[in-house]
């Protein structure tokens, strides 16, 4: 019968002889007999002295692992487990930076000095925040070698996280948010709306799908949000948005700019999200808005500074804005805001940013009111008759005989549409 020492390796009686075993984890499972008991144990102790000092001298039953191997096992272990943008964020990070670094190296022989050495020089190139995501996928990637066998310890136990400046995201005040809307050009404009009239995270509308909108409930599902899903009412700035995007209902709202869709969904070339980001710096530029620290999640930023310049109830603002954690907030367990407190928030909110001076006149002649609506939504006939009328903003209201359009330049949605010849 084998006695056994738990971490120590084990001897048996075998066959008239004393069999030692231990596991090594850069040579695997080492075994050898001998005549006395006493000689097996003594064995073992020399092999794991020699073992921790790096100088152990045994024929290794299986090459070592490379740590490009390591990456490459531990990203299909994880792979079920992860959606498919963490997949890709790990992609990009060991590709692009850790390979080239330790792509060919046995794993055994990284220190945590040279692992140290190189963090540090990183942050000559990149913020400690970045720097951090590395030290993060180093240690979950060689923690992952000691779990499976193949390293003794992880050297990242011994590695410091760089001290990150949190930067974070500026949030822009009315005015400048007012300037926004009227530099926005108007293909952007739906997206933006969306963006700060919900307080949508970027992976949010980035993967919202037309079966998330209820216009007739005026509702938003959100089935795959940071915290859960949950409910949005819709103001109605974010309805016209929707109504702008087209006839077209089906599958994703912005097609292609999530990297979680599949390769058969549509996809824009033009790799949208490096787009937005592009359209977003562009406007601000517009506008005179420093786009320093200014980024999509900004939106986010604003949404709840302005909520709160309305008077917004902490409670109702903090639904809006679908935090999950509670953390010591024992108080935001037991508000529950009803659905009419949401909608009057909101409404409140449209109200602030495209608020009139005077009845009937806007701050700025910014309507350009054919943008409202595309000879789809609103007739071919009927958009053929307002194209002389383009750049008239003096007058209030014009009413038609289609009883199902009514277009009101004075009024809070006129204010949301950019003129075009801001930007022709």
């Amino acid at each position: 019968m084998a006695k056994r020492v738990r971490g120590q390796g084990s001897v048996r009686f075998r066959h008239g002889r004393w069999e030692a075993r231990i596991q090594i984890a850069t040579h695997g499972r080492l075994t050898k007999s001998f005549e006395q008991e006493s000689d097996a144990w003594a064995w073992i102790s020399t092999v794991k002295a020699d073992a921790v000092r790096g100088v152990l001298k045994v024929e290794a039953k299986r090459r070592e692992l490379r740590f490009d191997d390591l990456c490459r096992l531990y990203r299909i272990h994880m792979a079920p487990r992860w959606r498919p943008g963490s997949c890709s964020y790990y992609d990009c990070h060991v590709k692009g930076v850790l390979l080239p670094a330790f792509g060919s190296r046995a794993i055994a022989s990284l220190t945590a000095r040279e692992i140290q050495e190189f963090l540090d020089s990183r942050l000559k190139v990149v913020s400690g925040s970045t720097v951090n995501h590395y030290h993060q996928i180093l240690s979950a990637t060689l923690k992952y070698a000691v779990r499976m066998g193949d390293l003794a310890f992880s050297p990242m136990n011994a590695v410091e996280r760089a001290r990150a400046v949190p930067k974070g995201a500026r949030a822009l005040r009315l005015n400048e948010i007012q300037a926004f809307f009227r530099a926005c050009r108007p293909e952007d404009l739906p997206f933006f709306t969306m963006l700060f009239f919900c307080g949508l995270r970027r992976s949010e509308i980035f993967r919202m799908d037309w079966s998330w909108v209820d216009l007739d409930r005026e509702m938003l599902h959100v089935l795959v949000a940071k915290c859960g899903s949950s409910e949005i009412p819709m103001n109605g700035a974010v309805k016209r948005a929707f109504l702008q995007l087209g006839p077209v209902r089906e599958g994703i709202v912005f097609p292609g700019h999530h990297r979680d869709q599949k390769a058969t969904d549509p996809v824009d070339s033009s790799k949208p999200l490096t787009a937005k980001r592009k359209s977003l710096s562009s406007t601000l530029k517009r506008a005179g808005i420093d786009p320093n620290r200014v980024s999509l999640h900004s939106f986010r930023h604003s949404f709840t500074t302005l909520l709160e310049e309305c008077g917004t109830a902490y409670g109702v603002m903090r639904a809006l804005g679908r935090w999950g954690k509670v953390g010591r907030d024992i108080t935001a367990r037991y508000l529950h805001p009803t659905d009419a407190q949401l909608r009057s928030a909101l409404a409140k909110l449209e109200a602030l940013v495209f608020e009139q001076e005077t009845a009937g006149t806007l701050r700025e002649p910014c309507s350009d009111f054919l943008s409202y609506g595309s000879p789809q939504l609103m007739g071919t006939e009927l958009h053929r008759q307002l194209e002389p009328l383009r750049n008239c903003v003096t007058f209030q209201r014009i009413d038609t005989n289609d009883q199902a359009l009514q277009v009101q330049l004075g009024g809070v949605g006129a204010a949301l549409l950019p003129r075009r010849t801001d930007y022709e």
